[in-house]
């Protein structure tokens, strides 16, 4: 496989086939990287959610770290119950907020919440909506420590008397039962102080119809993202109304819609607009989207961005990312704005085609990495974000002993697990590998950086 990179020429697998609980992941990538100056600009971290769903379900899912060199920093499994379906044991959402902490999505087989993480990788706190079932796809955390999550709600209707259902089959039924989206504003002392619910907002004929096939059931609306705009309002995504909602904080109205049946603006320069989109933000008036693309003709996954004017209402496409291999996307995936105007795609649930899951642009949208998660795996989001902490990793040092160089990976751990299968503090050093230690930190392991003993150990 040739992969052409004109500003940083790698193409990183990582291998996630080859972890299971309780053993560090081996993924080590096997040469060094040879950096642009560009890379310097970026100190932040990823942070990812691999899951094999299809065609094989892995027996477990995991949350990752990897540092500015494309290395492991942190890692955990989580075994999947045996008898396990959709969501059940999948993790996924993984990020670091404003505050410090961290949060992601777990779903037991029985039901889903976010736990929040703090620098040691404890678990510190358990967020849930409130008389709703929690959704997987948003939480936000305000500097007062409240936070907004994405819930989930379902009402029955009558829809024996719509026009617009009249092809399907539940055009003839009295009762329909529809699931929607419910956002919560929750205080940090886990009191309710404001619920927009998607049934007072929208009609059912806002689902586009190429979702409804089943005669007693309709996922309606889907929300996939929610995140806070510049003024403090709302930006909610619709997967199944192929639609952008801004919503006032202060009383639930709906500001504007953007796409779908009944969108407020007018595309230009995009024809097609967006479909089956997954992720969703706004900064002043341009609005960022990862387009799945799923029911483009062909199908085609974009990254996106809309120049929006409120006044004449019209959304201008002023920027436009598709992969060279013209990937597609079933579901998840995002578009994420970095610094110093680089660009981070995850590209979701793809199927074969999809060479590589994530992939970084710099401001000439030049591919400054891509990387392969291996054999099907694939991360709900992608997300880059700094840590406003100091990491605990392990640190390696060098000593010759007749001859043979020798890593020590320094006293007080109760385990260490190394690159190489290893499970000593201190182990013998080959010319030639590259090495990299995890011990037990928090819920998971946390490594070293990775060195070449050649390079690294000057003996």
């Amino acid at each position: 496989m040739q992969h052409i990179n004109k500003a940083l020429s790698i193409a990183v697998c990582l291998g996630f086939s080859f972890t299971m609980t309780g053993q560090a992941p081996f993924f080590v990538p096997n040469k060094d990287l040879s950096l642009t100056s560009e890379w310097s600009n970026l100190e932040g971290y990823y942070f990812l959610s691999p899951v094999q769903i299809t065609p094989v379900i892995s027996t477990s899912s995991h949350l990752v770290i990897l540092d500015d060199d494309l290395n492991v920093v942190f890692y955990k499994a989580f075994p999947r119950p045996k008898n396990h379906s959709g969501i059940g044991g999948v993790s996924m959402d993984f990020k670091i907020h404003k505050n410090g902490l961290m949060s992601f999505y777990h779903h037991d087989g029985q039901q889903g919440a976010f736990y929040l993480m703090d620098s040691t990788f404890r678990i510190v706190d358990t967020l849930t909506c409130i008389n709703k079932f929690t959704d997987s796809h948003g939480l936000q955390i305000l500097k007062d420590g409240s936070y907004y999550l994405l819930c989930n709600d379902s009402r029955y209707a009558d829809l024996s008397n719509s026009k617009y259902f009249n092809t399907r089959k539940m055009s003839t039924r009295t009762e329909v039962r529809g699931t929607g989206s419910v956002i919560q504003h929750i205080s940090k002392n886990k009191k309710l102080l404001f619920e927009w619910n998607a049934f007072d907002h929208c009609r059912y004929e806002d689902e586009i119809l190429v979702y409804v096939d089943n005669d007693t059931m309709i996922d309606w609306g889907h929300g996939n993202n929610i995140t806070i705009t510049d003024d403090g309002n709302l930006l909610l995504t619709l997967r199944n109304f192929w639609q952008v909602l801004k919503i006032s904080r202060k009383d639930g109205s709906v500001l504007w819609r953007l796409g779908g049946n009944r969108s407020d603006f007018t595309f230009i320069n995009d024809s097609a607009g967006f479909n089956h989109q997954h992720d969703a933000e706004l900064r002043g008036n341009l609005l960022s989207v990862f387009d799945n693309g799923k029911y483009h003709n062909p199908p085609l996954a974009r990254a996106l961005i809309y120049k929006l004017d409120f006044n004449h209402k019209t959304a201008e496409k002023v920027y436009e990312y598709k992969h060279h291999f013209h990937y597609s996307s079933d579901a998840q995936g995002s578009f994420q704005l970095l610094p110093n105007g680089y660009k981070l795609i995850s590209w979701g649930k793809g199927n074969d085609q999809l060479l590589f899951d994530i992939t970084q642009l710099d401001r000439n949208d030049s591919i400054m990495f891509e990387l392969d998660l291996g054999r099907n795996y694939q991360t709900f989001r992608a997300f880059y974000g700094d840590i406003p902490w100091e990491l605990k990793r392990p640190v390696i040092t060098c000593f010759k002993k007749d001859g043979k160089i020798y890593l020590d990976a320094g006293p007080g751990y109760k385990e260490y697990i190394w690159s190489n299968g290893e499970k000593t503090r201190i182990i013998e050093a080959q010319e030639g590998h590259r090495y990299q230690v995890f011990v037990n930190q928090g819920i998971g392991l946390i490594g070293s950086r990775v060195i070449n003993p050649s390079l690294k150990c000057n003996l």
